[in-house]
């Protein structure tokens, strides 16, 4: 199982901000010793440049055994493919057939896409059938280039399809070319990960793993936290995806916990996805067991674990 590292909105090289895609020669290095071998970038880098750049710092991340595994799509209102509003639409498709053309430069397996923004709950029978006929523009252009599109489910502020509806969406179009990215993070906020994974499981091509720590505030915003260290129900997904048969690179969009290095935060995701989190039963409820001294959590067996400080 590989890990890609998310490198857009969060300090990526650590304890330094420096931008990974634009300043490889700094990057790459700091990458390397962390033990990162794919990567999520966002579409700015690939927009901002010209293509002998894109195609040149690509080539040295790629040289240096750095997959550029996806890429995150532009999204917000004025990026809609689901805009009510016939030009405005048409304008969020070209724009982001522009960042598909972009992207192919830089060898990228897919692009995580959102279904668009939406006002209400309300709209958003309406707006389905227009973020389809979006995605229709868009396939044959993925195809031509051979990068695969990934629909995002999103946070609850962010009113828009739930799983079932995500799910009728992407087997109507019944492309290859087409699947979906399932954050845990999100799905913990609207939905629930087990439900959601449940329903989407067989569909899903790429993840962002991230938690929360249930607040208001997080379920609001995205606090980039690494997994297991917030609320999210990671039995029930571990519960989900040890039926899966998933090879692809998981993407962790989190920041690793406590200050240390991005190295420890993969050997804690990868524990934690091979079920290796351990925990006791404090009046029947699961619990995670902490390091005393470092703070961490432990992975492992009874007699053979470990944490931060080993």
């Amino acid at each position: 199982m590989e890990l890609a590292i998310y490198t857009q909105d969060v300090p990526m090289v650590p304890y330094r901000d420096i931008p990974v895609l634009p300043r490889p020669e700094e990057a790459i290095p700091e990458l390397q010793a962390a033990g990162v071998t794919a990567i999520e970038a966002g579409h700015s880098f690939f927009i901002a440049n010209p293509e002998r750049v894109v195609e040149e710092n690509s080539r040295m991340f790629h040289q240096a055994g750095i997959r550029i595994w996806s890429v995150y799509a532009p999204f917000g209102k004025d990026r809609n493919l689901a805009d009510p509003d016939a030009l405005k639409r048409h304008h969020a498709v070209e724009y982001h057939k522009f960042v598909l053309e972009r992207v192919a430069l830089a060898g990228a397996s897919l692009v995580v896409i959102h279904p668009g923004a939406y006002g209400g709950e309300q709209e958003v029978p309406r707006m389905l059938p227009l973020l389809s006929d979006s995605l229709e523009s868009l396939l044959p252009v993925a195809e031509r280039l051979g990068v695969r599109l990934a629909l995002k489910n999103i946070v609850p502020r962010e009113p828009g399809p739930g799983f079932p509806a995500l799910r009728q969406v992407v087997e109507k179009l019944g492309s290859k070319w087409l699947g979906v990215c399932f954050d845990t993070d999100h799905a913990h906020k609207g939905g629930g990960v087990k439900a959601g994974m449940e329903i989407l499981k067989d569909l899903i091509i790429t993840f962002h793993l991230a938690d929360n720590d249930g607040t208001v505030q997080s379920c609001m915003w995205d606090h980039f936290m690494q997994p297991p260290y917030g609320v999210v129900p990671w039995n029930d997904f571990l519960g989900v995806w040890q039926t899966m048969d998933f090879t692809s690179p998981v993407v962790v969009r989190a920041i690793p916990w406590a200050g240390e290095c991005y190295r420890h935060m993969q050997r804690e995701v990868s524990a934690l996805l091979q079920g290796e989190l351990m925990q006791v039963d404090v009046s029947g409820i699961p619990t995670k067991l902490r390091c005393l001294r470092c703070g961490h959590l432990r992975f492992g067996t009874a007699e053979d674990n470990w944490c931060a400080c080993l």
